[in-house]
């Protein structure tokens, strides 16, 4: 919504558990995931260890102003080598 875009610019959207996302992403059920949870997680690490799943930075105007309009989110920095196959700061 930040962003101007629904559900409707994807081609599918879905709600999975987070026990989900990692076996949905390494079984090519799904192309990636968003998931919001203080690291390190065993729900990022399992793709990251079973199937190379990368990590992928949200910067921007929209996560600005989310973060702006939203004080209990916050920006962090997700150390590089804290996820194998993921060497750099995210």
């Amino acid at each position: 919504q930040a962003m101007g875009l629904d559900n409707s610019f994807f081609s599918l959207a879905s709600e999975l558990r987070p026990d989900e996302h990692g076996p949905a992403l390494c079984d090519g059920k799904i192309d990636g995931f968003i998931y919001g949870v203080g690291h390190p997680s065993a729900n990022i690490q399992d793709p990251t260890t079973s199937c190379g799943a990368k990590l992928v930075p949200l910067t921007g105007a929209a996560v600005d102003k989310l973060v702006e309009t939203y004080p209990y989110y916050a920006k962090a920095t997700i150390p590089g080598g804290l996820y194998p196959n993921n060497p750099d700061d995210t």
